[in-house]
């Protein structure tokens, strides 16, 4: 289903942005599997710390925060612009 301008998705009110949604503390808690994931590819794949990342769509930025954890440099690109709040030292 298509959302037409001035009509509300059905993932919440117009005006909220899907992060607020989604990414609910209670709805979606954070976890350690982005770290234990990371360190899973990094290793799997062979990839050096230092390295940039860049991830699409990265919400709240749990995978980006993991990487960088793990010595990546990482950036991110979402369409919205709160999911900068959600990633203190990372370029979005």
């Amino acid at each position: 289903m298509s959302v037409g301008k001035g009509e509300e998705s059905s993932a919440g009110e117009a005006g909220t942005d899907y992060i607020s949604l989604v990414y609910d503390a209670q709805r979606t808690p954070k976890t350690e599997y982005p770290h234990q994931l990371t360190a899973y590819l990094a290793n799997r794949f062979q990839l050096k710390a230092g390295a940039r990342l860049l991830e699409l769509g990265c919400g709240r930025g749990d995978f980006l925060q993991a990487f960088k954890d793990h010595g990546f440099h990482c950036y991110g690109v979402d369409r919205e612009a709160s999911a900068q709040d959600f990633c203190p030292g990372i370029e979005i």
